[in-house]
C-alpha cells in the first residue's frame, strides 16, 4: 500500500450498492467499487467488490478486515 500511494495520483474512488449488515458489536458492508487516477504517468481505472469486516471497540467502529476483488 506504501508503494501504492507513492506512485498513484489524483485518486477518486467511488461506492456503488453498498450494503450493511451489523449484529451486536461486529458490522460488515460490501459493495461495488470505480476508481480512476494516475500512477508512473498514467491514468487508470478499476472496478471491483469490497467485503470489510467492523468491530465496535470502546464506543468506536474499527475495520480488522478489508477484501477487494478486481472485476475485469
Amino acid at each position: 500500500m506504501t508503494a501504492y500511494l507513492r506512485r498513484a495520483s489524483g485518486v477518486h474512488a467511488v461506492m456503488h450498492q453498498p450494503e450493511v449488515t451489523v449484529r451486536g458489536d461486529v458490522a460488515w458492508i460490501t459493495y461495488y467499487w470505480t476508481d480512476e487516477g494516475v500512477s508512473e504517468g498514467k491514468r487508470f481505472t478499476s472496478r471491483g467488490k469490497s467485503t470489510r469486516i467492523f468491530v465496535r471497540e470502546d464506543g468506536r467502529w474499527l475495520c480488522i478486515h478489508g477484501h477487494y476483488t478486481a472485476i475485469p
